[in-house]
C-alpha cells in the first residue's frame, strides 16, 4: 500500500476534476461539483469495472490492485460494477469469478453494481441527448465507421424529430442488427468521430431478458455510470492493452492461484511497477523518487539511428541499449514508420541488464509522462557587442537572434515534477537546467531553460 501513496498516486483531490488537463468547464460544472460534493462528503469512491466476457488475468490485477488501493490508502470506497452491456458473451460463470478473484485478492467492494441496472437511465439519456441535437440515427454499416477519419455520416444532420422516431423504432425491435445505430455528435480524446452510443443485439440479457435488443456502448456507458455513482477518480490502466499484458495467452489469475502464487505476490508485483530513481545520481543518500515504468516508454528522437555509425553508441537496429535506472536493456524488433517515411514508433525486446552483455550507453527515458511547455533560450543577440556600429550597422534591434527562445509546447517529461512550485529548479539529464515558470497554470506547466 506503500507504493499506491507515492508520487505515481498524486491526483486531484475530490470536487477539484475541473483543474485537471483537459476537462470542459460548462455553465453548469461548478453547480454540479458542490451537489457531488455535497452527497459524498468529499469521499473517494472508485470502481473496478470489467466486462464479465471471460477469466481474469494478471493484467486485470493491476486494475483491480489500481482502484481498490487507492480508495483503501484514501480511506473511500470502491465499487465493483460489471460493464454488462455485450449480452452474446457474458456468462454467469464469469460474474462468479470476478468476484471470487477480487475477494482473494483481499479486497471487498463496497457495492456490487451492474451497467444493465442503469439501461432505463441510459436509454432516458440518450433520447434526451436527441432532443438537444446531440445524437443521431445513423444507418451506416458498422465496416463504414471503421478507423478514425471515416466520412461524415450523410444522416449526421437529419431532423431530430425523425431521429426520436427511428430511436424509438430501434427501442421496438422495428430494424435488423447492424442495420442502424444512434451516434453521438463529438470527437472523443482518441481522435474517434461520432461513436456509436446503442446498437440493436437480439440476444437475451442475463439480467433484463427480452426487455431490451438494444444495448448501450462502452464509450457512452462508461462515463455515465461513473456519474451515476458519484466516482471521484476514473482510474484506468493502459499497461495491459491487446498485443501487450492483455494478451490472452498471459496467466489467469484463477491458474496463478492454483500454482501457489499468494494474493500478496500479485498485489505487491501490481504496486511495484515502477523504479526508484535517485533525486541527485551523484549522491544517491539524498533521496529518491518513484518512476512509472510500463511496456511504453519514450526516448529522445537522438538516441536513435537506423544505421549504425562509428562513434554512436546508442539505440540501432544492431545495437542495443540500456534504460537509465531501469536495469533493462532493449533490442530492436521492428522499426514503423508513418507515410512519409518517418520513424513512429520501435517494437523493442526487454531484458533484464544482468542477464545481458553490458551495453555501450543507457539512455534517458520517460513512460507515462507529464505533458508539458518547455521554452529553450539562447542568446538574444547574435553580435558580443550589439550596439557597437562597427558590429552591428543596423543597430541592435537588427541583431536579435530569431532562434533566441524556442518553445516547445507539448514536451514529456517525468510526473514526479508535477507538484513542483514556482521557481523550482530541475535537471533534465543531457539537456540542462530548468525552472518552473510563473505563467504555469493548472492545467499547463511551463518550464524555462537556466
Amino acid at each position: 500500500m506503500q507504493q499506491l501513496r507515492g508520487e505515481a498516486m498524486k491526483f486531484h483531490k475530490t470536487g477539484e476534476n475541473y483543474k485537471t488537463e483537459g476537462y470542459v468547464v460548462t455553465p453548469n460544472t461548478m453547480r454540479l461539483l458542490r451537489e457531488h460534493l455535497e452527497l459524498t462528503g468529499g469521499q473517494v469512491r472508485t470502481r473496478f469495472p470489467p466486462e464479465p466476457n471471460g477469466i481474469l488475468h494478471i493484467g486485470h490485477a493491476k486494475a483491480i490492485n489500481f482502484n481498490f488501493g487507492y480508495a483503501k490508502a484514501n480511506n473511500g470506497i470502491c465499487f465493483l460494477r460489471y460493464d454488462d452491456t455485450n449480452p452474446e458473451k457474458e456468462e454467469e460463470k464469469y460474474f462468479t469469478g470476478i468476484r471470487d478473484m477480487v475477494e482473494w485478492l483481499g479486497y471487498k467492494p463496497y457495492a456490487v453494481t451492474h451497467a444493465s441496472d442503469y439501461f432505463q437511465q441510459l436509454y432516458d439519456w440518450a433520447v434526451e441527448l436527441i432532443r438537444r441535437g446531440h445524437a443521431y440515427v445513423c444507418h451506416q454499416r458498422v465496416e463504414e465507421i471503421k478507423g478514425h477519419n471515416p466520412p461524415p455520416s450523410p444522416w449526421r444532420d437529419r431532423p431530430t424529430e425523425e431521429s426520436l422516431l427511428l430511436f424509438e423504432g430501434m427501442r421496438k425491435g422495428k430494424f435488423a442488427e447492424g442495420e442502424v445505430t444512434l451516434r453521438m455528435k463529438l470527437v472523443m480524446e482518441d481522435g474517434k468521430m461520432d461513436p456509436v452510443a446503442y446498437r440493436i443485439k437480439y440476444t437475451p440479457h442475463h439480467r433484463t431478458g427480452d426487455t431490451w435488443c438494444i444495448y448501450p456502448t462502452y464509450d457512452y456507458t462508461h462515463c455515465l455510470c461513473d456519474s451515476i455513482e458519484h466516482i471521484t477518480h476514473s482510474l484506468c490502466t493502459k499497461e495491459f492493452q491487446a498485443r501487450d499484458w492483455d494478451d490472452p495467452r498471459l496467466f489467469t489469475l484463477t491458474a496463478l492461484r492454483r500454482r501457489g502464487f499468494p494474493a500478496e505476490a500479485i498485489n505487491n508485483f501490481c504496486a511495484r511497477m515502477e523504479v526508484k530513481v535517485p533525486d541527485f545520481p551523484a549522491d544517491e543518500s539524498r533521496g529518491s523518487h518513484s518512476v512509472h515504468f510500463s511496456s511504453t516508454v519514450f526516448i529522445e528522437q537522438a538516441d536513435f539511428r537506423e544505421v549504425t555509425e562509428k562513434g554512436y553508441k546508442r539505440l540501432t537496429p544492431d545495437q542495443p541499449v540500456g534504460l537509465r535506472h531501469a536495469g533493462y536493456v532493449i533490442s530492436i524488433q521492428k522499426v514503423i514508420k508513418d507515410p512519409s517515411g518517418k520513424v513512429v514508433e520501435l517494437q523493442v525486446s526487454c531484458a533484464r541488464a544482468d542477464s545481458r552483455e553490458k551495453p555501450k550507453a543507457f539512455i534517458q527515458w520517460v513512460s507515462n509522462p507529464l505533458r508539458c511547455e518547455v521554452r529553450l533560450y539562447e542568446r538574444l543577440f547574435l553580435h558580443k557587442n550589439p550596439e557597437d556600429p562597427s558590429e552591428v550597422p543596423g543597430g541592435f534591434l537588427s541583431d536579435i537572434s530569431p532562434n533566441s527562445l524556442q518553445l516547445i509546447e507539448d514536451a514529456m517529461v517525468d510526473r514526479s515534477v508535477a507538484g513542483a512550485k514556482v521557481f523550482d529548479q530541475f535537471q533534465f539529464e543531457r539537456v540542462g537546467y530548468f525552472s518552473v515558470d510563473p505563467d504555469s497554470t493548472e492545467s499547463k506547466v511551463r518550464k524555462y531553460y537556466i
